[in-house]
């Protein structure tokens, strides 16, 4: 009857023990909910396994040294990022290992960012910017208009690698999720390929 009792005790602990999918969507909330996540270093290491690869300390001292208008543009591309909807279609566990495969709907911001460059060359032709700040003005200025224009139209199915450390599932840092972050971002990690000729 011990037997009994302690199989049945194992399996409730093993039932009720947080799995991959639920520690991704528990990720995604958070960078949806939270203003500092992109570029806040302590909260993503709470989720990795190891650094995430995302350059958290370069990314906040840009926007820290930014003007008020690269600032503002700065957080307009930030808001866009977190409001990106994601479906879990399938998890996939072998041992201390899982592979959550997701499906992330966002913002073309590759699209929208060649899409502001080429405003800006065309204004650069017909308009003086005199400073840096001017300059800024008119592009937040544009990706205010592009916003209008643009849906959650990029979507990428990606493949999240996770282990387990200890007994907690983390997500693999390095460049192994890399793809995770082009889609959350909504395909601008690719912008330099479009860029080279």
């Amino acid at each position: 009857m011990k037997k009994i009792g302690l199989l049945i005790f194992v399996f409730l602990l093993t039932a009720c023990a947080v799995k991959p999918d639920a520690v991704l969507s528990e990720y995604f909330n958070m960078i949806k909910s939270n203003d500092n996540a992109i570029y806040d270093a302590e909260l993503h290491a709470s989720y990795f396994d190891r650094d995430p690869g995302l350059n958290t300390e370069d990314t906040e001292e840009l926007l820290n040294n930014q003007t008020e208008a690269g600032k503002e543009l700065s957080t307009a591309y930030l808001d866009l990022v977190q409001e990106f909807e994601y479906t879990i279609n399938s998890t996939t566990i072998t041992d201390d290992e899982a592979v959550v495969n997701v499906t992330i709907k966002a913002y073309p911001l590759m699209d929208m960012t060649l899409d502001l460059m080429n405003r800006l060359m065309s204004a650069l032709f017909s308009l003086t910017f005199t400073t840096e700040e001017e300059t800024t003005a008119y592009m937040l200025e544009q990706f205010n208009l592009l916003k209008v224009d643009y849906t959650k139209s990029f979507e990428g199915t990606v493949d999240v690698y996770l282990v387990k450390v200890e007994k907690d599932w983390k997500i693999v840092g390095g460049d192994k999720n890399l793809p995770l972050f082009n889609s959350l971002t909504g395909n601008l990690m690719n912008i330099q390929d479009e860029l080279e000729y």
